[in-house]
């Protein structure tokens, strides 16, 4: 009797135990949190996100937050149970690459679906997914900013500035960019792990410093050696503490070449068309400041998991720097491609990637080809800690040198390398303009109006001898009637003296002074 009452308790306690615990155990889910009130709710359960795609969010939350989920009708799929029991990874296929049946067998579609795969590996299921072209990232060791997105409201630029544009755009050299790509090759291996690619990364230094750029700095990194990115700033002249990024990986590699990476990986495609294009436009910004900052970086480390760019994103969110945006290029020159490019984007991004095709026709002659993005590329780092990011990518994917030794100079298309640093020059001067505040009514540049601003503009209407720069749609239209006139000095008058009536400017776009 009194043993079968101390076994009856025990399978009780153990029920009750195991319950409690399942209860109390955390689970990764898949959230949708597109619906602002649902991220908020989400937000209210402490729920830890470790990968993000746009407001989608592969995340760990207890057992017991499911039912409040579910209650709010909250779209979500549980993905595992015990998530930190054996390393976790994303894997993402590189673009050209097929998916692979393997990652449906090995892992599970999460995210953007059959672009991206979540799966639990030890070292031998990492190998078999890195062999069949797979980009795999660790996730769970840290946590990504759990934070909203709302997608940049963009506003074409004026006239003036699409003229502007094409004047930059123009600057573009093809003898350069081949220039520099062929110096790149010639460093025989810029494999993370070489002598070489000291050499290489000291040559960036050097050539972003002969463009003029003063500030030009080595960005120090450990993750399993002591790393450098190559960091070019340009201030900026109207809005300094705000940041635009462009860059892709200056290192390379090859697998299951002879000779080995360490003393030979041309990595003309990848990625020296990138860290070309990356050159050629720093060199053009150098002498044409834009009013946000210019950080060109050269990231090192890609080949090995988005070292670099991770590094250096977990800086920027660290320091609280405002980044608008981030363009990546990565492999953007096989021979075969001509007019086709690769916009890779996730949902707050799109606006961007939408302007990006419609600049490509205009300053490039290519069409851009909008897709998802995914972790395979130094853009992810910057997308999951919340920045704004879009990757340019050749359509036709290199794969006869990928990762090999016949990744050289002869197997690219530097008229299209061309076009595509077109593409990227044109795009963040375009997002330089259009994302400032309206200047409407300071001609002259001094952040503020006054008399001297109707003095500026009677100057430049009536042709004086002189130097007048200014757009005249975002700056001197200030009555609004889409064309510039006397009628808007006599606007203006009145404004600055004060005269009875509403003669405030008129906003009629939003621009920059440059």
């Amino acid at each position: 009797m009194c043993a079968k009452r101390v076994s009856v308790f025990g399978i009780s306690t153990s029920i009750l135990l195991f319950s409690t615990l399942l209860q109390a155990a955390p689970v990764l889910i898949e959230v949708n949190l597109e619906d602002k009130a649902d991220f908020g709710f989400a937000k209210g359960l402490g729920i830890s996100a470790w990968a993000r795609w746009g407001n989608i969010f592969l995340a760990e939350t207890e057992e017991e937050n499911l039912s409040s989920l579910q209650e709010k009708e909250i779209r979500f799929e549980v993905i595992t149970r015990f998530p930190g029991t054996e390393k976790s990874y994303l894997l993402s296929p590189h673009p050209g690459i097929q998916p692979s049946k393997v990652a449906d067998v090995i892992g599970r579609p999460v995210l953007n679906e059959s672009e991206q795969f979540f799966a639990q590996l030890n070292q031998d299921g990492l190998a078999i997914m890195e062999e069949n072209g797979y980009v795999a990232l660790e996730i769970g060791e840290k946590a990504i900013p759990f934070t909203y997105q709302e997608p940049m409201a963009i506003e074409q630029p004026s006239a003036a500035v699409l003229d502007w544009i094409q004047t930059l755009v123009d600057q573009i050299s093809r003898d350069s960019l081949q220039s520099y790509n062929q110096r790149l090759q010639n460093f025989q291996t810029r494999y993370s792990y070489s002598d070489s690619i000291a050499s290489a990364r000291q040559w960036l230094v050097d050539k972003f410093t002969s463009f003029g750029i003063d500030s030009v700095y080595l960005d120090h990194f450990f993750y399993d050696s002591d790393q450098w990115n190559v960091v070019a700033t340009v201030p900026g002249t109207v809005e300094p503490d705000v940041l635009i990024v462009v860059g892709g990986h200056y290192d390379s590699v090859t697998y299951g070449q002879s000779p080995g990476p360490l003393t030979y990986a041309p990595g003309a495609d990848d990625n020296g068309s990138g860290t070309a294009a990356t050159l050629e436009i720093a060199r053009i910004i150098a002498d044409n400041p834009l009013p946000q900052t210019m950080l060109f970086v050269p990231f090192a480390q890609e080949e090995q998991g988005l070292k670099g760019s991770n590094a250096f994103a977990d800086e920027a969110l660290f320091k609280g720097w405002d980044i608008r945006f981030m363009l990546n290029m990565d492999m953007i020159g096989y021979k075969y491609n001509d007019t086709l490019v690769w916009l890779l984007h996730d949902p707050p991004s799109q606006p961007i990637a939408d302007l990006m095709v419609n600049l490509a026709l205009t300053y490039a002659g290519l069409t851009g080809v909008k897709s998802s993005a995914s972790g395979n590329s130094d853009h992810w780092p910057f997308m999951q800690n919340g920045y704004q990011a879009v990757f340019t990518h050749e359509y036709i994917f290199n794969s006869q040198g990928w990762h090999k030794n016949t990744d050289v100079t002869d197997s690219m298309n530097f008229d299209y390398v061309t076009k595509v640093a077109k593409l990227a020059l044109a795009t963040i001067t375009s997002l330089s303009q259009s994302s400032c505040a309206n200047f409407v009514g300071d001609l002259n540049g001094n952040s503020g109006i006054s008399l001297g601003d109707a003095v500026y503009l009677v100057n430049y209407l009536f042709g004086k001898p002189g130097n007048w720069p200014i757009d005249p749609a975002c700056q001197g239209d200030v009555n609004g009637d889409s064309t510039l006139s006397l009628s808007d000095v006599i606007h203006l008058a009145n404004f600055i003296f004060g005269k009875p009536g509403d003669w405030s400017p008129v906003p009629t776009g939003s621009c920059c002074l440059f």
